[in-house]
């Protein structure tokens, strides 16, 4: 049966960080006339404890298309109080019976360079696939990639984004996953740490207590090289910039901290303190954490960390004020 199938794959997949982050990504099915897809906010991983995913009328969906009216609200099917995939339509437009949308490392990690293309047109000669530049996901993704898709397509990188792969059974998707994460494959490169014998692991400003992060890798950030590059390559993908804002905290040191650190417009819930580490309050949550997460491992999979292509201002700005962001965030437990 499709959806038992569809569940255990949810859980095979959603326990692998570099596969999934939190409630990014997205899988569907079809069946006969209703497209089932994970609801907006839910996590893959939950598949298996709780109803994640919510039935569409598939012929609506395919009328839209017809009509390219991507702005609709899908209809959704049952009484379903849940809210379908912000990316519902990049779901129907492809005509497998199941589709994967995932923010894999490996893949994100080519997909955030200005020279991704030709990377990918070198390494990927056994796969049927497209690229698409980055646009805001949604309506205007799926304009796109509506006037880019083939009948053929296997799978769909998208800029700074992700990978979207289209099959007829789990087998099939998940042969082409593993096949392109092979060809895809990153080695890390090494982060040479700041010596600091005596960090700090509390420091409390204006009655708010932020944390030294215990996470040795995501203190690299801040205790490496890296910390460089924090303002500048910063806003990588729209989940990076929904979760964890539109721009770095960056201080010098502790002092710099404290000095400016009341002079933000608001509340400062991640702070990268150079020499020092990372530093959190009790608000940042799971879904943050895999998001910090993701960034540090896509950043020690760059050669040339100038290479990165960011999200502009505009692209910035439509993220952090669309309500189906918004909506999403707002689904996120602590």
């Amino acid at each position: 049966m499709t959806e038992k199938s569809i569940i255990q794959y949810c859980e095979n997949i959603g326990s692998d960080h570099l596969l999934v982050q939190g409630a990014g990504g997205n899988i569907s099915w079809k069946e006969e006339n209703i497209l089932w897809v994970k609801a907006s906010g839910a996590r893959i991983s939950d598949a298996t404890k709780k109803n994640i995913f919510v039935p569409l009328d598939l012929f609506d969906l395919n009328n839209a298309i017809r009509n390219n009216e991507f702005d609709i609200q899908p209809k959704v099917l049952m009484d379903y109080k849940l809210r379908p995939s912000i990316e519902t339509f990049l779901h129907a437009l492809m005509k497998h019976k199941i589709v994967i949308h995932l923010h894999a490392v490996d893949i994100l990690s080519y997909l955030v360079r200005k020279n991704y293309h030709e990377i990918l047109k070198n390494k990927l000669k056994e796969i049927i696939w497209i690229d698409i530049p980055y646009v805001k996901p949604g309506a205007n993704l799926a304009k796109l990639i509506k006037n880019t898709i083939t009948p053929n397509t296997e799978a769909i990188f998208l800029q700074n984004h992700g990978l979207v792969i289209g099959g007829n059974s789990i087998n099939e998707v998940d042969n082409i996953l593993k096949k392109i994460t092979s060809l895809l494959k990153i080695t890390k490169h090494s982060c040479i740490k700041k010596n600091n014998s005596k960090p700090v692991y509390n420091i409390e400003l204006n009655n708010i207590k932020y944390t030294l992060i215990n996470d040795e890798n995501i203190n690299l950030l801040a205790t490496t090289d890296l910390f460089k590059y924090l303002s500048k390559k910063w806003a990588i993908s729209p989940d990076h910039v929904v979760f964890l804002d539109s721009s770095p905290r960056v201080y010098t040191s502790i002092k710099d901290f404290q000095t400016n650190h009341f002079n933000e417009k608001s509340r400062c819930e991640l702070a990268f303190i150079k020499g020092e580490g990372v530093y959190i309050t009790d608000k940042f949550n799971l879904a943050m954490r895999e998001q910090l997460r993701l960034y540090f491992e896509i950043l020690i999979r760059q050669s040339n960390l100038d290479d990165i292509n960011t999200l502009n201002d505009k692209e910035i700005h439509e993220l952090v004020n669309w309500d189906a962001e918004k909506y999403r965030i707002s689904l996120q437990e602590k």
